[in-house]
């Protein structure tokens, strides 16, 4: 008979093992006595903490830089990767906001929402409980030879009738794996027409050496001037320094503390030890040290900063720029900066920028005691005076907090998992941070769908639907959902005799070409034309946008 010791042990290897080293699960277990149903439990509270890190680990691939931001993790970063088209310069600053937010997503277990294909790979998003769903999935089974070539041939009007019969033969006639082939051809021959417009044609041979030498050394010349004069720009330093202080914030918590000191010191006098030390106690932001850097220095020389006129000219120069700060610390600012009103505009032009509120990890809160006589009546107040949703700019610093606070509270479960080997009430606090986690994690993905759908309401309209800047999983989602409005829009016009106009205009998707996606390959385009034709719906591809023109009849 077997020791039920052994057996135990044995069972919890095999569910531990992988991701788990089996000699690391002996070293933990070992610690534990498992004829003490309480010491199991601790034992699998912090197996599940080092698991979910295995698994995280696992999943991340190699990161030079050393950050441990939003590139901490890449993930399969190809399905979550912005597929923005180049002709939207204005959209492209609206959008960049939301990148760093898919990236993350992939080590937190996405692929739990995503519908597999034949080949296994997650092209689809979320799925919906649409009430056509069910419909839809099928109602091009069962065609003919001719059937199956003219449902293809009215979903790809852009590619000749030679190459659809062809590939629908070479398929054996499955219009399944014939749809994936034209959707490459459809997006690749969309992409070389536009990158042979951009070619320029080299001479070769002797031919390229009659090209004129001297024009090369001007233009060699040219772009050295240029990158002197780039660098004598002291303004632009500022305005940089503001834009990579905002948008890296959530990359690194150590990187932007190190860059935050050093803008402060090669600007002023003041050491970086006693710089670092007012950047933590004004809670690690830099618009709050430098207003309390200069109060501090301009009450301390009060009485002498003002008695010589160079110096009451350059504040007053400085007025001009930064009318709203005062004169006091506009002064201690100068002070600050040696008398350089280049560098003390700079520190203004920082310090005048608007501080995020301050991320918290774990929120210890009491539950509110409600005092009112009719506590219904207060609910029901409550429920009047909802929030209203976010933008997506909001959505997403929300969404980043979130991810924050989770790297965080999983840092703190594996701290306390290795302080558990000498004291084992420290499991149970394993378990704890990581499910604080967990829940952070969720709240982040949540988060980031509301960005990604107040993006596309912003860019959208009735007719028009525009995915630029949303990930794969996302666009997928809110391509169903908003075909599914726009027919049900229509109402009963769609089925009278002149009411074809809207559905013959159709309902377009912009998704671009995928320039942006990694090796230039549109992943974005192919996987929402695919998730509407399943759904039922007849699609046309176009170059980088769908025309959605109904649903598909049966034939």
């Amino acid at each position: 008979m077997d020791d039920p010791v052994d057996s135990l042990k044995n069972g919890l290897e095999n569910e531990y093992c992988p991701p788990l080293d089996p000699a690391l699960f002996v070293a933990i277990a070992s610690d534990y006595n498992l004829l003490n149903d309480g010491s199991v439990r601790q034992l699998r509270d912090t197996l599940d903490a080092l698991k979910a890190s295995a698994d995280e680990q696992e999943n991340a691939t190699f990161d030079p830089s050393g950050k441990s931001g939003r590139d901490f993790v890449a993930g399969d970063h190809d399905e979550f990767a912005s597929e923005e088209d180049g002709s939207h310069p204005t959209k492209n600053s609206l959008t960049s906001t939301l990148e760093p937010i898919e990236s993350v997503f992939s080590v937190f277990s996405l692929e739990e929402n995503l519908e597999p294909t034949r080949s296994g790979e997650p092209w689809s998003g979320i799925h919906t409980d649409s009430p056509l769903s069910s419909n839809r999935v099928s109602q091009v089974t069962g065609l003919t030879f001719e059937g199956k070539r003219a449902y293809l041939m009215d979903m790809f009007p852009s590619i000749d009738q030679y190459t659809i019969v062809h590939t629908l033969r070479k398929c054996g006639e499955d219009i399944d794996r014939s749809m994936d082939v034209l959707l490459n051809l459809a997006f690749f021959e969309n992409q070389s027409t536009d990158d042979q417009e951009d070619k320029v044609s080299i001479p070769k041979g002797i031919d390229g050496f009659e090209v004129d030498i001297h024009s090369r050394e001007r233009k060699w010349a040219k772009s050295k001037r240029s990158v002197k004069r780039q660098g004598s720009l002291p303004p632009s330093i500022a305005s940089s320094a503001v834009t990579q202080h905002e948008t890296n914030r959530v990359e690194n918590v150590w990187e932007n503390s190190r860059r935050d000191v050093n803008f402060i010191c090669s600007r002023t006098y003041l050491s970086p030890k006693f710089v670092t030390s007012a950047y933590h106690t004004n809670g690690a932001s830099l618009p709050n040290t430098l207003h309390s850097l200069a109060s501090a220095e301009a009450e301390r020389h009060a009485n002498s900063m003002m008695d010589k006129s160079i110096t009451v000219t350059q504040i007053a120069e400085l007025k001009q720029e930064f009318h709203k700060v005062s004169s006091e610390k506009l002064a201690g600012l100068l002070l600050l900066a040696r008398n350089s009103t280049s560098a003390a505009s700079e520190l203004a032009t920082v310090m005048t920028t608007a501080a995020p509120p301050p991320t918290e990890i774990v929120q210890i809160q009491q539950a509110p005691v409600d005092l009112s006589e009719f506590p219904s009546q207060t609910q029901n107040s409550r429920s009047r005076t909802r929030e209203q949703p976010h933008d997506h700019l909001t959505s997403r610093a929300i969404a980043d907090s979130h991810i924050i606070a989770g790297h965080s509270a999983f840092a703190k479960a594996n701290s306390a998992y290795r302080r558990a080997k000498s004291d084992r009430l420290m499991g149970g606090a394993a378990g704890y941070y990581s499910a604080v986690g967990r829940e952070r994690v969720e709240k982040a993905k949540r988060e980031a769908a509301a960005a990604a759908k107040a993006l596309v309401e912003l860019q959208s309209n009735s007719t028009l639907l525009d995915l630029h800047g949303v990930s794969v999983q996302h666009a997928v989602d809110i391509a169903k959902k908003k075909v599914d409005a726009w027919w049900y829009s229509l109402g009963d016009t769609k089925y009278a005799p002149g009411g074809w106009g809207p559905v013959q205009q159709g309902y377009r998707i912009i998704t671009g070409l995928g320039r942006h996606s990694k090796n230039g390959t549109a992943r974005l385009g192919p996987a929402v034309a695919r998730a509407l034709a399943n759904e039922g719906w007849k699609v046309e591809v176009g170059e980088g946008s769908l025309t959605i023109t109904g649903m598909a009849k049966r034939r």
